[in-house]
This record gives structure tokens, C-alpha cells and sequence, in this order.
């Protein structure tokens, strides 16, 4: 007699039944066991779990041990410089170091203008090292930023409108704007501040770290004048890069990209150039256009609901468009077929309904070109050539010819300057770079390093499935189809007879401690593999 179980799983328990399956028609199903299994979470966590809420129960753990980081590195760096220190022999004494806020921060006022003693830019640098200032990543400022130029433009146009509630860059933007209106340094500000209210809280006003680099740069050359055989570049690159402004760049986050189900590769990020054609063809391939007047009986052409699909011209038309603009709306679509009346007598069936998305990496980059008004042709080109290439089937290891998009897209002007884009993660390096290979100017160079690529994501297939796919669908093949031309298996779906073939595992393996990024999943996965029914 067969054997069925039933699971109900839920984020607090596992119900299950063990029900017998009649081996003859006129016999009922019968319960041979049913049970419940209560999942062990706290009420943290079933609380946080049934909202949706993604935060990990070891949250508030990693906020911790980052904040033990951050001490151990800050008591590191003040390490190296004091050994550095009695070296040079300007350790400062110990009442320097008990000076106030008031008299500590007159002293770096002092010192960019006046002649103090060695010991004294020690203490300086000493406080330095504890206030570093505000330093994010390419990514991170892009997104702030964008959202905030949005903000702006939209305030613009619309004066009546409520404003927006400002955010962290926001008011970090408003502290350096005014200090570069004053024409004051950080400390030198704040010594003004104190002298007018020795309880002023500094510490919740946050400015650029570029700014603190800046008064150090100061306060250094002015003090050069007078130690020159102590104040050298050496020892300046020593304390200013290497010790007190050093920033470790953050670890690689890439082996949690997931691999392509086709080949052993990592899925290819959704703004490479590569991905947005593919995104394109797979919309085209499966629109279909629904004609009223053929209903009506109007007109030829349609199937007996009036809908046909797309011919490879119309596809490569709208292709032509969708290949430099973002999006492209329902209206202008049809206007592209040549079907004025538009929702009147015709409609689209587009996934998003009101618009189709196009090359958005494509309109992006070519938007800046166009607001420094830059030839972007030679710079935006992305050819693409077809060769037949020959694949070997792993289990009848017969040899089949497939078509396939040359590896040498990769060396198309489009995809270099993307890569570079996207690659290149610090923003002054990435703006060098652009002068140097392309010759832009540094403010079109710096306003295409604002472009953020990574928002968008990653896809689901690696480069090279794409490019196995994409002949196919550039023939009018749909996903499916141009899929099994290849020989991939899209659904991962088996055979009746494949099925019963595979082998399986005499008991499911726990997952390890850790091994999953939702530790409230894990445990209640590993709940269900040590079910057993009774």
C-alpha cells in the first residue's frame, strides 16, 4: 500500500498526516498518522517572522561586534601613532591631553596660522584620529543623491508642494555648504561654537571626512614651514594615508551572487548591455496584438479573437527604439506598427500594461552624454556577430551545432564603458580613469560615475546562456523555444521515466548552522527534515 504525506508548514509548527493510498478504486483513503511539530522560536522571532520582517535574530549581535570593530581599530591606529610619535620624538606631554573641548579646538585653530610646538600637532593629529568624518561608498552616495537632486527638481516645478524630510546626506550637505560659505575649517568652527556655548553637542554634527583631510592638509602645511626635517612627505603620506585616514576596502561580496541553472557561471548583473537586449527580445517575443476592427470583422490577419503576434520586422522596429530609450509607452508602440488609432481599435498585451522597458543602461549613460552635449555614437556602439559553435550532450555525448553571440561583445565600446561603470567602486579613482581612457572632462566624468548600475540587480542567467539564447530569440524564437534549441531544460522539469531513474538519498541532509541567510528559515526547514512520522 502506498504511502502519502501531507506537510503543513508553518513559522510556528509543522502539522503532517501520513495517509494510505487504496490500491483499488472502490477503497477509501485511510489516516495512518497525523501529528503537529512546534517550531522552537522565540517570540522575537515569530513576531519578526510573520511581519515579514527580514532582520536576522543575530542583528543586534553584528551591531555590536561592529561597534567592538570600529573601537579595536580606532585604539590601533592611535597605536601606530604613537610609536610613530616617539620616534620623531613629539609624543605630547600629559597635559595636553587633558586640555577641554574649548582649548583643544582653539589649538587647531591656532595651528593653521600660527607657529606651534611638535608636541602640540601631535595632540592635534591625536584628535584627528578620533573624528574622522563621514566616508560612504560610490553606491550608497549615489542613491542619497539621486533621491535628493529628484527631491529638488520636483520642489522646483512644483513650489506648493510639501517639501520632503531630509535625510542623513541631506544635513551633512546643509553643515559643509555652510562651512565652505564661511570659509572655515571644521575646527575652527566648532571653536567659534564653543566660545559661544561650551555645551554644544559636537558629536551630532557630522561632516565629510574630505573636509577633515582638508584641515590636516592645512594645518601640515602651515606647520611645515617651521619643522621642515620633521614635517616631511614621508612622514606626512605615513600619518595622513597610511594611519589616520587609512579606510580598508570593504570585502568582496560576489560569492553570494547565486550561478546560472544553464551553465556553471554567475548570473550576469541585469545593466549589463548583454542582459538588457536579452530583457528586450524575451518582451518582444511574446507580445501579442489584439485588433477590435478584427473582432468586428474589419480586418484580416487575426485569429478568430482578433490577436496575432508580432512579425520579426515589427519586433526589429520596436527593437531599433527600445535599444537607446528606457521605456516605451503602450501609445508610442503602437505608433511604432504603424497603428495610429492607438487604444482605440488595437491593444498590446505588455507585461507592465502601460509601458514596455527598453536598453535603460543605453539611455542612461547616453542622458549625460547629452547634457554636455558629447558625440556619444563611437562611444555607445554595441555590434554584435553570430558563429556556429558546437556543444557535446552529457549524457548521449553527441555532438550538436548550435548558434552563439561572439565572447567579443565584451570588447563593444558600450560594454567596456559600463564595465567600467560598474566595476570600479571609489569615486575618485573611477573619474581618473574615465579622463584618462576617453579624454572627458572631469564634470562629465564625474556625472557618469554617478550612475548606479547595482541597484538594478542581478539576473537570472550568466552571460555566456545568454549569449547562447539570444540568436534564437533574435530570430523570433520565445524563451522556451530558443531555450530547448540549445538544449537547455528551462523548467527543470524530468520525464516520467527520468524520474523513476534518479537516485535518491536514504535521509535529507541537515542544513548546516549558519549555511542559510534567514536563521528562522533554517530552523524550521531543519524541523521539517527531522520529522518523522509515527
Amino acid at each position: 500500500m502506498k504511502k502519502i504525506l501531507g506537510l503543513d508548514i508553518g513559522i510556528a509548527s509543522i502539522g503532517w498526516a501520513l495517509i494510505h493510498e487504496p490500491e483499488h478504486v472502490d477503497e477509501q483513503y485511510a489516516i495512518a498518522g497525523i501529528g503537529v511539530r512546534i517550531v522552537p522560536l522565540s517570540p522575537d522571532e515569530n513576531n519578526g517572522f510573520s511581519k515579514g520582517d527580514g532582520m536576522s535574530k543575530n542583528a543586534l549581535r553584528t551591531l555590536k561586534r561592529g561597534a567592538r570593530r570600529l573601537q579595536q581599530r580606532y585604539k590601533l591606529r592611535r597605536q601606530q601613532l604613537t610609536t610613530l610619535f616617539q620616534v620623531l620624538e613629539m609624543h605630547p606631554e600629559k597635559e595636553l591631553f587633558e586640555l577641554d573641548a574649548v582649548s583643544l579646538y582653539g589649538l587647531r585653530a591656532k595651528a593653521l596660522s600660527e607657529q606651534v610646538s611638535l608636541h602640540e600637532i601631535a595632540r592635534i593629529f591625536y584628535h584627528l584620529n578620533q573624528k574622522r568624518g563621514f566616508k560612504s561608498n560610490r553606491k550608497a552616495n549615489n542613491e542619497e543623491e539621486q533621491q535628493a537632486e529628484s527631491q529638488t527638481i520636483k520642489e522646483t516645478n512644483n513650489p506648493d508642494a510639501k517639501p520632503k524630510k531630509k535625510g542623513y546626506l541631506d544635513f551633512i550637505s546643509d553643515r559643509e555648504q555652510a562651512l565652505k560659505d564661511q570659509g572655515l575649517t571644521i575646527g575652527q568652527h566648532f571653536y567659534q561654537q564653543l566660545l559661544v556655548n561650551p555645551i554644544v553637542r559636537i558629536k551630532e554634527n557630522i561632516y565629510l571626512r574630505s573636509s577633515y583631510m582638508d584641515e590636516f592638509d592645512r594645518i601640515w602645511a602651515n606647520q611645515q614651514r617651521y619643522y621642515p626635517n620633521v614635517l616631511t612627505e614621508a612622514n606626512k603620506q605615513k600619518i595622513r594615508n597610511e594611519i589616520i585616514y587609512y579606510q580598508r576596502r570593504l570585502k568582496s561580496q560576489k560569492g553570494l551572487v547565486r550561478r546560472c541553472q544553464f551553465e556553471r557561471q554567475r548570473v550576469a548583473p541585469k545593466s549589463s548591455p548583454l542582459s538588457q537586449l536579452d530583457k528586450i527580445w524575451q518582451e518582444l517575443n511574446i507580445i501579442k496584438l489584439t485588433s477590435f476592427k478584427a473582432i468586428r470583422g474589419e480586418e484580416v490577419g487575426f485569429d478568430k479573437y482578433g490577436k496575432r503576434m508580432l512579425t520579426l520586422d515589427e519586433k526589429r522596429n520596436l527593437l531599433q527604439i527600445l535599444t537607446v530609450k528606457g521605456k516605451l509607452s503602450t501609445k508610442e508602440c503602437l505608433k511604432v506598427l504603424g497603428y495610429q488609432s492607438g487604444y482605440k481599435d488595437y491593444k498590446l498585451n505588455i507585461r507592465k500594461e502601460k509601458e514596455l522597458e527598453g536598453n535603460r543602461t543605453y539611455a542612461a549613460i547616453e542622458e549625460v552624454f547629452n547634457q554636455f552635449n558629447v558625440d556619444s555614437s563611437h562611444l555607445l556602439r554595441f555590434d554584435l556577430v553570430t558563429q556556429q559553435v558546437e556543444k557535446v550532450d552529457k549524457i548521449t555525448r553527441e555532438v550538436h551545432q548550435h548558434e552563439q553571440i561572439s565572447a567579443d561583445c565584451e570588447k563593444q565600446p558600450l560594454y567596456q564603458l559600463w564595465h567600467l561603470l560598474y566595476s570600479v567602486e571609489e569615486m575618485d579613482i573611477l573619474v581618473a580613469k574615465l579622463q584618462s581612457r576617453y579624454g572627458f572632462t572631469p564634470e562629465l566624468a564625474k556625472a557618469l560615475a554617478k550612475i548606479d548600475f547595482h541597484k538594478q540587480g542581478y539576473g537570472g542567467l550568466s552571460a555566456k546562456a545568454i549569449r547562447n539564447i539570444l540568436p534564437y530569440l533574435q530570430q523570433g524564437a520565445n524563451y522556451a523555444d530558443a531555450c530547448k534549441k540549445v538544449g537547455y531544460n528551462h523548467s527543470g522539469s524530468t520525464t516520467k521515466a527520468e524520474n523513476e531513474l534518479r537516485q535518491l538519498d536514504d535521509e535529507l541532509k541537515l542544513y548546516p548552522k549558519n549555511s542559510l541567510r534567514q536563521p528562522v528559515v533554517e530552523k524550521i526547514v531543519n524541523q521539517v527534515i527531522n520529522l518523522e512520522p509515527v
